[in-house]
């Protein structure tokens, strides 16, 4: 009985990692390869901006360009800034292919000294999944 069990497990195994779909007509058989799905891709123009030494208490604007370069529809998950002084805008959550989109963080610089960079993380329904965009400066 557990022999019966195993064998039973490992053609579940089998058949359930197959890559391939199999269609029947008039008893003649087609073997088609999995259809992949299209998908967004997300791409930015830049994805890391360095404003130098800037003064206390400035406001600075990071503004990332990016375009959906896949087949599919791209949905901007999430935007997650990893500090509480910076704040996301999405000019657009979802995008058609070729279509072209913002992402605009804003840091205010109020009582920080020093070097900083400061990350965000974008999520999409890609392949990727996880982007990280990032601020540079210095204030002085």
């Amino acid at each position: 009985m557990k022999l019966f069990n195993l064998y039973l497990l490992l053609f579940v195994i089998i058949v359930s990692s197959c890559k391939q779909r199999i269609e029947r007509h008039d008893n003649k058989t087609a073997v088609f390869p999995e259809s992949k799905q299209s998908t967004g891709e997300l791409k930015f123009i830049k994805d890391k901006l360095d404003f130098g030494t800037i003064p206390q208490d400035t406001v600075i604007k990071g503004d990332f360009k990016f375009i959906n370069a896949g087949t599919g529809k791209l949905i901007i998950d999430n935007i997650e800034p990893d500090c509480s002084c910076t704040s996301a805008y999405l000019s657009k959550k979802v995008l058609s292919p070729k279509d072209t989109g913002r992402i605009i963080l804003t840091v205010n610089t109020h009582k920080k000294q020093g070097e900083y960079e400061l990350n965000s993380t974008v999520t999409a329904n890609t392949h990727t999944h996880i982007y990280l965009l990032s601020l540079f400066f210095k204030v002085k």
